[in-house]
């Protein structure tokens, strides 16, 4: 009665689509939060760049902000499209450089706000979330980067 070829029942045939379904939204959600933390690196890396019109010198860190954010970019994308095994290392990539960067720029934030006070410490709470953010993105991707069986 309406048996498969191979023999698999209706239920297996709809509990391998379901679990296919769910790979696919972990697979975007994934590439979702790669592409929020790749934006939030060209907004810095744009901002500080622009900053320099007003006089404050230019730092090789904000090209590098901006070549890993783009990185993660490009990996966000070939995370929600691409099932290779390859694709998986890009995200690592740009996630470390950025990483590299905004742990490198919330520690000298905090040393300024302990040694000198800074007035505004909604800065420092927003340097920390955005770590968060970004930490978070480079343990994902090495995780994911390290399922890879490929």
């Amino acid at each position: 009665m309406g048996r498969e070829p191979d023999g698999l029942g209706w239920r297996a045939l709809v509990s391998a689509a379901l679990r296919r379904r769910k790979v696919l939204v972990m697979r975007w959600l994934i590439a979702s939060i790669y592409m929020l933390t790749a934006l939030v690196g060209l907004y810095w890396s744009v901002s500080l760049t622009l900053t320099g019109l007003y006089g404050v010198p230019f730092s090789w860190a904000y090209a590098a902000l901006f070549v890993g954010a783009l990185l993660l970019a490009a990996g966000s994308v070939l995370t929600g499209a691409a099932t290779r095994g390859w694709t998986l290392w890009l995200p690592v990539t740009g996630s470390g450089i950025v990483a590299g960067y905004f742990v490198w720029a919330t520690l000298l934030l905090m040393r300024d706000y302990y040694k000198e006070g800074l007035e505004d410490f909604s800065t420092l709470i927003m340097a920390c979330a955005t770590l968060a953010l970004v930490l978070g993105s480079l343990a994902l991707s090495v995780y994911n980067g390290l399922q890879t069986t490929k």
